[in-house]
């Protein structure tokens, strides 16, 4: 009888025992779980911060150099004078200009000049594909007034910048990120 009793309370201790253990092991399992994801959750928050910062910047950049570009001589001649000797001259001097700015900036997959007329016809366009700098001209050059970068951009006072939203390109003949990002 007496080998019953200590059975049955050997068996009650290993069950207690067992018990605890894995109470004790959940425990530090969810306690380890939430610091694990803390510690994760500020990281990223971190990391997107940093990102967000870089965008902005990139931002900033992009606007600064539309504004430079935007202020070229070449730039005028080319919106007022169409034709002629003089308006060719000045649209191959900005190509090269924007050209110049592709190969500054790797990032950057193309640089146009829009007019006003002819709904929005490229009047210069420099594309960059793998690395290097191609001009697109003649009738290659496409109408864009019927985008809201161009229609939106005209509504603004002079020496603004409108930053319109990333989309997908599916502009034909283009760059190397055709079906990406615009």
């Amino acid at each position: 009888m007496r080998s019953g009793l200590l059975f049955k309370l050997a068996l009650l201790l290993a069950i207690f025992g067992i018990l605890s253990s894995g109470i004790t092991g959940y425990y530090a399992y969810t306690a380890n779980r939430a610091m694990l994801v803390s510690a994760t959750q500020s990281d990223l928050l971190t990391a997107a911060r940093g990102v967000n910062r870089r965008m902005v910047q990139w931002e900033d950049e992009a606007a600064d150099d539309t504004l430079l570009l935007s202020r070229l001589v070449q730039v005028q001649v080319v919106i007022n004078q169409r034709n002629g000797s003089e308006a060719r001259r000045a649209r191959d001097e900005l190509a090269q200009a924007f050209a110049a700015m592709l190969a500054l900036h790797p990032e950057y997959l193309q640089v146009r000049l829009i007019g006003t007329a002819d709904n929005g016809l490229e009047l210069v366009r420099v594309d960059s594909r793998s690395g290097l700098t191609a001009r697109v001209d003649g009738g290659d050059l496409q109408e864009k007034g019927h985008f809201p970068y161009v229609f939106e951009t005209l509504a603004l006072p002079a020496g603004q910048i409108y930053q319109s939203s990333i989309e997908v390109n599916h502009e034909r003949s283009s760059h190397d990120a055709e079906g990406g990002p615009a």
